[in-house]
Order: C-alpha cells, then sequence, then structure tokens
C-alpha cells in the first residue's frame, strides 16, 4: 500500500498492471501461457508455410521437397542469375505448365503467390521482424525463389522495424507491399519477353493476370489478417487458419481442374518431347578436337592428328550406333524415356495424356543419329523417320487404345512402314487404307482458334497441341506409300524388290523398304537392288529416289528429267491407250519443279508443274502442285 496525503492507495497486482500495459503484438502479452502459445502456433505456422513452399517447387519441377532435388545447390545458384534457369518465378507463367495451355493457372498462381508474399509481412508486423526470418527462408530455400525472398526481407522491415512502420498497421504492410509490386513489375516484363507463345495482343493479359490477382489477394489477406488480428486483441492464432485456407485453396484448385498429370506430361514433354534439349543439333567439332589432342599428349605423342582422329572418329560413331547391345550415352537415355513414360501410364492410366506418352515414347525410340552429318561436319543431328522395330509395340497400342486421335495417324504410317519392311505388304496396305479417315482438315495437332468470353479463357488446350505433328503431311506420306505398295508388286519377283524377304539365305537381304534414307550406303543400297532385279515393276522408283539423293540441285533437276523422258518412252502406247503415266512419274515431275526452283530456274519449275496438273490431275501431287504454283504467281509479269 502507499500513503498519498493521507490516503491509502492499493497497488495493482502484476497481473493487472500488465493487463493495463498496452497490447500492439503477440509478444506484448508477457504471461507465460501466452508466450508458450504463441511460439507453438508460429512453428506450427511455419511447418505449414513450408508445405506451400514445397508445393510452390513442385508446381515447376515435379519434386515435392527442394533440398532432396539433384543438384539442389546448383540450381539454387542457378537461381541468382535471372533469365538462365527456367525454375525461377519469371518463367513460372510458361514453364512447365503454360498459361496459354492451362489459364486457370492463372488463378493458381495468383493465389500462391499472394500467400507467399502476406503471410511474411504479416508475420513481422504480428509477431515482430525477427519471427518473419524462417518464412523469408522457406521462400529463398524451399521454394527456390531467392529473389523473391530477398524482396520480401525488405518489405518486412519497411512494415515493421521504426523508423519505417506507421502506427496504422495496414498503412505499413501496405508499404511493404510496395517491394513485392516493384519486383512484380520487373518479372512480367521479363517474362514478356521470354512468351513468344502468347503473340496474340488480346491473350498477353494472360502475362499480368496473375500478378494483378497476387497483388489484390495480398491486400485482401493482410486486411483480413490484421483485422482479425485486432478483433481478437492479438492473441496468437489468427494466422494459422488464414494459412491453412491458402494453403489448401490453390492446392484444391489445381487437384481439381488441372491435375497432377499435366505437370508430370508437361515435364515429360519437356525432356522427351519436339522441343526437348537433347535432340537439338549439336555442333561437337571443338569437342571432338580436344578429345584428338588430349589423347595425342597424354598417350600417343608419335602419331599425328590424322592418324588419331581417324580412331577417334571410329569410337565416336561406335558410340552414337543404335546396335541392341551397346550400353552408350544416348541408347541409356532411349530407355530411361521408355521407364519414364511408363511410370506416367502407370500412375495415371486413365489421363488425357496417355496417348500422347505413348506417342513420346514411340518417337523417342525411333530417334537415331546421323551418321553422315557426325562424319562429314562433326555435328549431331537427330531423326525420327526410320521406324525402329523397338517401337512396334508403342505404336501398336497408341493405334489400338485411341484409333481416333490424331496421333493415331501417326502411328499406322510407322507400324505400316514396320510391316512392309518384314514382308506383310496386305498389311501394310491395310494400315494405310485406314489412314485415309484422317484426311481431312479436322485432324491436327495444332490448337485451333480460342473461343470468345469466359469459356476462351478458361479452356484447357488439346493434349497434343505441343506435339508439333503435321497430320497432313502424315496422311499425304501415307498415301505416298500405299500407291508405292499397290502399283508395284511385280509379277515376276513378287514383293521381293519392296521387302526384300527371299527364301534363300542370301546377303545381303536388299528391300527398298529395308533402306534408311539417312544411312551412307542409301544410294549403293538402291543401285545394288536395280542391278539385282533388273526390268522390275518398282525400277522408276527407284530411279527417282536415286536422282533425289544427289546434292546439286542441277544435278538433281537432270537425273529427273532423264527418268521422266525415259518413261515416258517406255510407256507411251499405254499413256496412248488413256492408262496415264507411270506410277513414279509424277513424283518426278513434283520434284524436277522443286529442284529447278532450288537451282533458281522458275521457268523450267512452272513447266514441271503445269505438266503434272495437266497430265495427272488425279494423282496425289495434283493438290500439293496447285497450292505451289499458287505460290509462284503470275507467268509473265503483270504491267502496271
Amino acid at each position: 500500500m502507499v500513503e498519498v496525503r493521507g490516503q491509502v492507495e492499493r497497488t495493482p497486482p502484476p497481473a493487472a498492471t500488465a493487463e493495463l500495459a498496452v497490447i500492439s503484438d503477440v509478444w506484448s502479452r508477457s504471461g507465460s501461457k501466452y508466450r508458450v502459445r504463441a511460439i507453438v502456433l508460429l512453428v506450427i505456422n511455419v511447418l505449414l508455410f513450408g508445405g506451400l513452399g514445397c508445393f510452390a517447387f513442385w508446381l515447376r519441377t515435379g519434386s515435392y521437397l527442394a533440398p532432396a532435388h539433384e543438384g539442389y545447390w546448383n540450381l539454387l545458384w542457378q537461381t541468382f542469375r535471372p533469365g538462365s534457369n527456367p525454375h525461377t518465378l519469371s518463367s513460372l507463367l510458361t514453364f512447365p505448365i503454360s498459361l496459354e495451355e492451362v489459364p486457370l493457372q492463372i488463378v493458381i498462381h495468383g493465389l500462391l503467390l499472394s500467400a507467399l508474399v502476406s503471410i511474411p509481412i504479416l508475420v513481422s508486423i504480428l509477431y515482430r521482424f525477427y519471427s518473419c526470418l524462417p518464412f523469408v527462408a522457406v521462400v529463398g530455400l524451399v521454394a527456390l525463389m531467392p529473389w523473391l525472398a530477398l524482396t520480401l526481407l525488405g518489405s518486412c522491415i519497411l512494415a515493421s522495424v521504426r523508423p519505417f512502420r506507421f502506427s496504422f498497421r495496414y498503412a505499413s504492410s501496405l508499404l511493404g507491399l510496395v517491394l513485392v509490386v516493384v519486383y512484380i513489375i520487373v518479372v512480367s516484363l521479363q517474362a514478356a519477353q521470354e512468351a513468344p507463345v502468347l503473340a496474340n495482343p488480346g491473350q498477353r493479359i494472360k502475362l499480368v493476370a496473375p500478378w494483378i490477382l497476387a497483388v489484390l489477394a495480398s491486400c485482401v489477406l493482410l486486411a483480413l489478417g490484421l483485422g482479425l488480428a485486432k478483433l481478437v486483441n492479438y492473441r496468437p492464432g489468427v494466422i494459422a487458419p488464414l494459412l491453412a485456407t491458402m494453403f489448401a485453396l490453390p492446392i484444391a484448385l489445381f487437384e481439381k481442374y488441372v491435375g497432377r498429370d499435366e505437370l508430370y506430361y508437361r515435364l515429360l514433354e519437356h525432356q522427351y518431347g519436339p522441343r526437348a534439349t537433347y535432340f537439338e543439333d549439336q555442333d561437337v567439332r571443338r569437342a571432338f578436337d580436344q578429345g584428338v589432342a588430349w589423347i595425342r599428349e597424354t598417350s600417343k605423342p608419335d602419331r599425328t592428328y590424322e592418324q588419331i582422329a581417324s580412331i577417334e572418329d571410329l569410337r565416336w560413331q561406335y558410340e552414337l550406333d543404335d546396335a541392341q547391345k551397346q550400353r552408350n550415352r544416348f541408347v541409356c537415355y532411349k530407355e530411361q524415356a521408355a521407364r519414364d513414360c511408363d511410370d506416367f501410364i502407370k500412375y495415371f492410366p486413365d489421363s488425357r495424356y496417355a496417348p500422347t506418352v505413348l506417342y513420346l515414347k514411340g518417337r523417342t525410340l525411333d530417334m537415331r543419329v546421323d551418321q553422315v552429318q557426325f562424319r562429314e561436319h562433326k555435328k549431331l543431328v537427330f531423326y525420327d523417320t526410320y521406324p525402329s522395330i523397338a517401337s512396334r509395340d508403342t505404336w501398336l497400342r497408341l493405334w489400338k487404345n485411341t484409333p481416333d486421335s490424331p496421333l493415331s495417324a501417326v502411328a499406322l504410317y510407322r507400324l505400316a512402314i514396320l510391316e512392309a519392311r518384314g514382308g506383310n505388304v496386305d498389311q501394310a496396305i491395310e494400315l494405310l487404307k485406314q489412314l485415309r479417315r484422317f484426311d481431312k482438315s479436322d485432324s491436327s495437332t495444332q490448337p485451333g482458334a480460342t473461343p470468345s468470353g469466359i469459356k476462351g479463357v478458361l479452356e484447357t488446350a488439346p493434349p497434343e497441341s505441343g506435339l508439333q505433328v503435321f497430320v497432313e503431311g502424315v496422311v499425304f506420306e501415307g498415301k505416298r506409300l500405299l500407291s508405292i505398295l499397290e502399283n508395284n508388286r511385280d509379277p515376276k519377283y513378287g514383293d521381293v524388290p519392296l521387302t526384300g524377304v527371299e527364301s534363300s539365305a542370301s546377303f545381303p537381304r536388299l528391300g527398298w523398304m529395308r533402306f534408311n534414307p539417312h544411312s551412307e550406303h542409301y544410294r549403293q543400297n538402291l543401285t545394288a537392288l536395280l542391278k539385282r532385279y533388273p526390268g522390275c515393276q518398282l525400277a522408276d522408283n527407284l530411279e527417282v529416289e536415286l536422282a533425289r539423293t544427289l546434292k546439286e540441285p542441277g544435278e538433281r533437276s537432270a537425273a529427273l528429267q532423264a527418268v521422266i523422258e525415259k518413261y515416258t518412252r517406255k510407256y507411251a502406247s499405254s499413256i496412248a491407250a488413256g492408262r496415264g503415266l507411270p506410277d513414279a512419274v509424277p513424283e518426278a515431275l513434283y520434284r524436277l519443279g522443286e529442284s529447278s526452283l532450288a537451282a533458281d530456274r522458275p521457268a523450267q519449275a512452272r513447266a514441271a508443274f503445269e505438266r503434272l496438273v495437266a497430265e495427272c490431275p488425279d494423282s496425289i501431287w495434283g493438290e500439293r502442285t496447285e497450292h505451289r504454283l499458287a505460290t509462284l504467281g503470275p507467268a509473265t509479269p503483270v504491267e502496271p
């Protein structure tokens, strides 16, 4: 008790004194139960926020935990180099799931970013600045967004540290959000340069929509969190429900309307699809020369460069070969692709991407290295136009499971090649006839026009849209092969010139379908086939193919012209009787026109095209020639 001017005044107990203190944040309450509760809830918030960071990293890589990801530290270092890594925030709009293909990602990315931004700022205000450091670390090290983490660190300082903070808490939070807005503007400008797929001006709003949504949602979250905190007089436990909601909402939207199969397919497409960096043309001359120099310096100093280079050239070709028993890097890559595709179908058998994954697997199994390009130019050039027997089951499965998919056109064509190569010409013809049903304008893997309105904004692109498969070209090649098979079943030799299947054990087993056009021995094999089966039904087609192998346009044009004249004279009586030109002559005329254009002889090209249209109007080359003539313009200059 205290005596004041004759009066006795009771001193308030310590607990009452604490209650009379100004409550400005969670730590303002000094009672042990409040401190324990605040610490426990803060730990829970950190764990929930860590889960949100894992989700953000998973959306970009398919891996759940960043520190467990292979090459994590190198990846973390690369993210400090803007534009050099596909896992940074700047590329989130287009990789691995593009907003153009899945527009709902606008909402998911917006909500996710708003939670990553607003929660650390809220914690810095309600729990004081040092409490937000674990949350900032989650953004930088778990979500793997170090630049955003550094930005958030500055935002938290502005929002909670004197002299920057205001007495009006919401104004402090908005001040901290300004740095994030500046960061988002920089990211948006960078993303606009890196997203050429959004070339349509009407679609460019998709580039900024996630960030606008993120900023607006952050403002709402900050206002809601600070309002609830003041309502309960800054007792702990306000942030956890908000964080749980923001953690669950984007995950629920992704799981319900996008799906995990979307993410894993896009990663497969990036690694094994047409835009895969592994299959890009690579100039390896420098690496080759360095290998030769290293061998000469370390073990064979008495050998000349040319001697070592010849041995090294053979070694490289051996390692790039597609022999089944070799365990080289390229073969291992293809086997890994097959396993990854099989795993996808195993876990997502009902996914709409199952046919496209089968296509990726078949295409990868068919992939080869052009040995001629390597030997002559020391360049790795990949091609998949000569199907491998290893891909047969994959193409068969694709065709049987989804016969109406545009990708089934590719499967039918490649199965027909494999059947013809194996001697089953009748089965090959049947498959090619089924390919005709894709000969229509709507058989395409290219995305169509985007519908207008809300439907156009939320519509997901077709599964095949990123595969760059031109079904029209596949159908045309199928028609060409069908014409060759139907018109060249020789009355004397049977199907042997086509398939090379013989009852005798003679070697080599020559047959056109067995020849790889990319082989260095292709021209030699064609010549040997003509000699082995003189006067065969296939001779005109083989001579056209021989002419095509000539590199110089002038020589190619002369050879094609000679073939046309030879077989026009040979079948003059049949032509006069109205039975038309031999089946190889229309193709020779078309190839002559193309070669003449390459040799800068437009008049000769026009003459060949016009003759083809006049004499072979029903040929498969007719429609293509009409389009080609249209691009040549008028035969004579038009007077002004």
